[in-house]
């Protein structure tokens, strides 16, 4: 009986041992930034921004216009508005057609 009960904790002790590198293992798959169509589309608004001087630190379509983080030259971040077709600044308080 003993030597049953031994044989069978070895054996637990086994199994435990091998499975426990499988729980143990890393997903790299959440160190991969999300990219749907959002992440892509502001993707496409921040690089079209910078290629008309704009210095763009993050972009996304707001209703009819673009909503941008820009880096000020005194290295503030502030929130501001452009056109969707023609990348130009929107004074606020003026409409958009």
């Amino acid at each position: 009986m003993l030597t049953k009960t031994i044989v069978a904790a070895l054996a637990t002790i086994a199994v435990a041992t091998l499975a426990a590198p499988a729980f143990a293992s890393y997903d790299y798959a959440f160190d991969q930034p999300k990219i749907d169509s959002l992440n892509q589309y502001g993707f496409e608004l921040t690089n079209a921004l910078k290629a008309h001087g704009v210095n763009v630190v993050q972009a996304d379509a707001w209703g009819n216009l673009i909503r941008a983080e820009v880096r000020t030259n005194d290295g503030r971040t502030v929130v501001r508005f452009f056109q969707q077709d023609t990348y130009q600044p929107v004074e606020m308080g003026h409409a958009v057609n």
